[in-house]
């Protein structure tokens, strides 16, 4: 149904036919000509005066509306299990087989009744991806998750899991879920029956250890349905059995904790091997094995948190940097310090400088130094004095306006890697409170994260790197990263993210002035789900960067398998993308030839298994029955798979939801009155014509 809307009042209308009479009148009141037919004199005044009314009221721009209807159907979405742990157990080949198949006739036999969409998860979440089942580990709480950012506002029906309930990342998916309309119906995949096994099913250690002490490693052994069995436990680096013990079963579930004190007499990564002896007829002895890394160092360095006033980022901060057993924090008011800085590697200022009249005896100590400065600006922050520190950034706007700011990070920073993920995570995490204003950003600066306000990217830097002769200085632009790591806990249950952006800044600031011309800068071990990504730098005599030479790199296994590769150039130095690596040690050489000299980096890397898939092979269904039950669904198993379309297309709840929209479109856009008022002047051009005296 539609109408007509007038912009003006409605006595225009009657404004508008009293032209098109008066227009008609003017031009036909004392025509003689016409007059001899009593018929034509009227018809042409009535035509002229309907077109001049036509004419006018479009002038006026009414307006139509109506309403457009738009059915949208249901939707069902497919989230399949990708995870490694769904092809563990003795009929594997036949489930990698099946389960694709059945995944492909369920979407065939939804797309007769409901828009279907298929997701594959593991470790992440994707759309329509291959059910290649080697996803590392099984996160059943971020398909919920997906689901509800993707649809949410939309005729979504049900959700059918395919899983075998078993997770092993993220929160509980009963709990997260909450009551959303839709239904869960999970495909029970897997076997809840408890099978023969040893396994490891639990390992606690510090990752840290420092040269010449000992370390603990407590290990969780489980063994079921082998009563009676006697297995070795034993702890391993190199081949080299440094711990053995037998473990004498009794019962069918058996459970013992056993505590090993390791000598740490190697610095760097230390692989060792815990292991328990198989058994025969176990389900699988992926389990049975467990593979640990032990960063072993020499020496602590020292970090002195200077804060203007007590702050929850001052206990943040302390706390990511004692995560690392590498530094120790030391927490200091500005009123109550005494201005001694030589005893630290690094320091790190809260909102400081601030109103103090310490803050200027603290710039002359920390310009007269090398000293590594870490500043964060705060609300308390006398960011006109900011600049006189030498940290790059100077701020030109209102003194006192503070605005909310997110995090992102910069795509052309290379003076140090990034861990894979910790991009998204300071995207979602919540804003700081940064002045507001335009930053300027000395030449010798790098941005390493830029401010979102809102969801808009801009330029203006958060945080910035400045190398200034052989000190380093960094700037964080805005207050609040207690919020970070709170919200990293909340998010990931730790605050593993948060800590370790934290220590690789805390590591580059506190690290030594390194005058190689060429440098490779990695991580020291990477999960073997993780990509290998390397930086390199080259510098000339005068130091400064080029990337002109090809740099090439190679790595070898522990077996002598070499894995060459060839950096990337980016605008200033080099990038490399490995992929991933199988599990082991590997020693790398990398080498470039910068005007007829050859320059050698060496180290070595860790790829650690991700082996947790294989820690529990036993389904969690009921698990999924509380998921279809607290959401009105039904749990089915494979072999019923064929009856859920039929379930789905008599539900009510599944129905397809009419939208109605209210449209407003102009009158002009209507051809058929451009073609009326062409009608009715051609007619009364014919009807003159055609009386002989136009």
């Amino acid at each position: 149904m539609s109408n007509l809307v007038f912009s003006y009042p409605a006595w225009a209308v009657l404004l508008c036919i009293l032209a098109g009479a008066l227009y008609a009148g003017l031009l036909y009141f004392r025509e003689k000509r016409f007059a001899e037919g009593k018929i034509l004199l009227p018809a042409l005044t009535g035509l002229r005066l309907l077109a001049v009314t036509l004419i006018a009221l479009l002038l006026t721009e009414p307006m139509l509306r109506y309403f457009e209807r738009e059915i949208e159907p249901s939707t069902v979405v497919i989230a399949a299990d990708n995870s490694a742990s769904m092809v563990m157990g003795k009929d594997s080949a036949e489930v990698a087989e099946a389960y694709p198949r059945m995944i492909q006739n369920l979407r065939d036999r939804l797309s007769e009744n409901f828009d279907v969409a298929v997701y594959t998860f593991g470790d992440e979440v994707k759309e329509g991806g291959a059910l290649t089942l080697d996803a590392p580990v099984t996160d059943l709480a971020s398909v919920f998750t997906e689901v509800k950012n993707r649809y949410a506002n939309r005729n979504l029906g049900a959700v059918i899991l395919a899983t075998d309930g078993r997770y092993n990342r993220g929160a509980n998916p009963r709990y997260m879920l909450g009551a959303p309309p839709w239904k869960v119906v999970p495909v029970a995949m897997g076997d809840t029956a408890v099978r023969r096994d040893a396994l490891i099913a639990e390992v606690a250690l510090n990752r840290i250890a420092y040269l010449g002490n000992k370390f603990p490693v407590e290990v969780t052994a489980e063994a079921r349905k082998l009563d009676g069995r006697k297995l070795t436990f034993t702890v391993s680096r190199g081949g080299e059995t440094l711990h053995s013990e037998t473990i004498d079963v009794k019962g069918n579930s058996f459970r013992k904790t056993i505590r090993v004190l390791l000598d740490a007499d190697e610095p760097g990564t230390q692989r060792y091997r815990l292991k328990i002896s198989p058994s025969e007829g176990e389900v699988t002895l992926q389990n049975n094995v467990r593979d640990i890394f032990i960063d072993v160092i020499d020496g602590r360095q020292e970090v002195l948190i200077l804060a203007g006033s007590p702050h929850p980022d001052v206990n943040a901060l302390r706390n990511a940097i004692a995560s690392n057993e590498n530094y120790k924090a030391e927490v200091k008011l500005l009123s109550d310090f005494d201005g001694k800085i030589e005893p630290y590697d690094l320091l790190i200022l809260h909102q400081i400088p601030n109103t103090d009249t310490k803050s200027e005896e603290l710039r002359l100590a920390v310009l007269q130094s090398d000293m590594p400065v870490w500043a964060i600006v705060g609300t308390q922050t006398n960011v006109g004095m900011l600049s006189r520190f030498g940290l790059g950034a100077d701020l030109s706007g209102r003194a006192g306006s503070y605005h909310d700011v997110r995090a992102k990070i910069s795509g052309d920073f290379t003076a140090f890697g990034i861990s894979e993920g910790t991009d998204r995570f300071l995207r979602d995490a919540p804003p700081l409170k940064a002045p507001f204003g335009k930053w300027r950003i000395a030449n010798s600066s790098d941005v390493l994260l830029r401010q979102r306000v809102g969801s808009i990217d801009t330029d203006d830097p958060l945080l910035i790197v400045n190398r200034t002769g052989e000190r380093k200085s960094a700037a964080l632009l805005g207050e609040g990263i207690w919020r970070w790591r709170l919200y990293d806990f909340a998010v990931n249950g730790s605050h593993e993210k948060f800590d370790r952006f934290t220590g690789s800044l805390v590591q580059f600031l506190a690290l030594k002035a390194d005058k190689r011309f060429f440098k490779v800068n990695h991580e020291q071990s990477f999960m073997e789900n993780e990509r290998i990504v390397f930086n390199a730098e080259l510098y000339n005599d005068a130091y400064e960067s080029v990337n002109d030479p090809e740099v090439s790199i190679v790595f070898q296994s522990e077996e002598g398998k070499d894995y060459p590769f060839t950096f990337s150039r980016t605008p200033t130095a080099y990038r490399l993308d490995a992929g991933t690596l199988p599990v082991g040690t590997y020693t790398y050489t990398a080498s470039v030839n910068r005007g007829g000299e050859a320059f050698r980096e060496s180290g070595r890397i860790i790829v650690k298994p991700f082996d947790i898939e294989g820690a529990d092979l036993t389904a969690d269904h009921n698990l999924l029955r509380a998921l279809a039950e607290g959401t009105g669904g039904r749990m089915f198993f494979p072999e019923d798979a064929d009856e859920i379309p039929d379930w789905l297309s008599q539900s009510s709840d599944l129905k397809p939801v009419s939208y109605s929209t209210e449209v407003f479109d102009t009158v002009l856009n209507l051809k058929w009155i451009f073609f009326l008022i062409l009608l009715l002047l051609s007619a009364e051009w014919f009807l003159r014509k055609r009386s002989g005296n136009y």
